[in-house]
């Protein structure tokens, strides 16, 4: 048996670079330590061995990243790469869930630049994380009860939604706007 190692990217504030590279967390306050904990219980198992960005990369400021959601407020940010091991086993078993039952939902928030009046742009993309469903169907019948469980922080009824469901064969996915003015909030994804 051998193992096989993924990439997952992430956009996240420059200043944790020392804590998510090098485990150093001198010179941050308490509160940004315990997002950055926060953050990397969500997002990075026990088999992240290794997280990384590109020194020669600009950073760039963003309204909305990969830790908005731990309380984080714009700030200039990085591209990090966390590189996890995986093992063919639990890459079998993967295989075999996907065929037989429940699905991994990939949410996507949105850095969104306009109104409703002159009409919204999708500026940028941010991985929120990865849930688990119980099957595509359940997904479809109650797209509002899986965000409220995963994504919204406090609860929103179906009518404040817009909800469309693509189905490409290779993926679903669900785009989730805002229903009275059509601001786009979130897309969930999952491959097949």
């Amino acid at each position: 048996m051998s193992d096989k190692f993924v990439t997952v990217e992430f956009t996240l504030p420059e200043f944790w670079a020392p804590a998510l590279i090098n485990g150093d967390t001198s010179g941050l306050e308490a509160e940004e330590i315990k997002q950055i904990d926060a953050f990397m219980a969500a997002n990075a198992d026990a088999q992240t061995f290794n997280v990384t960005c590109d020194a020669e990369e600009e950073p760039s400021f963003h309204h909305n990243h990969d830790a908005s959601f731990y309380g984080v407020l714009a700030c200039s940010c990085r591209t990090y790469q966390f590189t996890q091991r995986v093992s063919d086993e639990e890459m079998s078993d993967d295989a075999e869930t996907a065929e037989t039952g429940p699905v991994q939902v990939h949410i996507q928030t949105f850095d969104v630049w306009g109104n409703a009046e002159d009409g919204y742009n999708v500026n940028d993309t941010f991985s929120y994380g990865t849930f688990e469903c119980s099957s595509e169907d359940d997904l479809c019948g109650d797209t509002v009860g899986f965000l409220n469980e995963h994504f919204f922080k406090s609860v929103v009824s179906a009518d404040k939604l817009e909800i469309r469901i693509e189905d490409n064969g290779d993926y679903l996915d669900i785009e989730v706007n805002e229903a009275e003015d059509g601001k786009p909030i979130c897309q969930l994804t999952v491959e097949r």
